[in-house]
């Protein structure tokens, strides 16, 4: 059996259901924002502050099969992680390529950091920091990541404003149902 559809051109139906369906269409404009003055983080004596974290929990689904039992299943879901090590290196990168860009487009000292800071002292601190928080293992929880990164982001470019987009509403747009696919 093969069910189609298609637009009704004429008849009752076609007077009594059609009607104009109004769209509203949204274009993004650009803000340029002052952005809180952050400290530089002291990367000689400081810790990060982590979250605790787990890398797999249990969690469970009831549902109905087909002779109307109810079923429990049990499931172990794991989060996404990231090594230690991978962590390090892409911090590590970051502070090469930032050095390089600053070379490249010839910019003023103070706009890029020019120091850049040894891969064992970011891995102490990670390390440190994850010690602090009890975590074990190798791996990190993309909260935890981003946490870490954006601690090490305040040792890189510096500027006082920052780019948010605000959603503006362009006029109406109409359509007649009669008229859509």
């Amino acid at each position: 059996m093969k069910i189609t559809g298609t637009v009704l051109a004429e008849g009752w139906r076609a007077e009594n259901f059609h009607f104009t369906l109004y769209n509203i269409d949204y274009e993004r404009e650009e803000i340029l924002k002052e952005k809180k003055q952050t400290e530089p983080f002291d990367y000689t004596k400081e810790h990060i502050r982590l979250q605790s974290q787990t890398i797999a929990f249990d969690t469970y689904v009831e549902y109905e099969n087909i002779n109307g039992q109810t079923v429990s299943k049990t499931y172990q879901v794991k989060k996404d992680t990231t090594p230690v090590k991978k962590v390090v290196h892409d911090i590590y990168e970051q502070f090469q390529m930032r050095k390089f860009e600053g070379i490249a487009l010839k910019l003023k000292d103070g706009e890029y950091t020019v120091t850049t800071i040894p891969k064992e002292t970011i891995e102490r601190i990670i390390r440190s920091s994850m010690k602090e928080a009890k975590i074990e293992g190798e791996d990190l929880t993309t909260a935890n990541k981003r946490a870490i990164e954006s601690s090490f982001s305040t040792l890189l470019r510096q500027t006082n404003k920052t780019v948010a987009s605000k959603s503006k509403p362009k006029p109406l747009s109409d359509i007649h149902k009669s008229k859509r696919q």
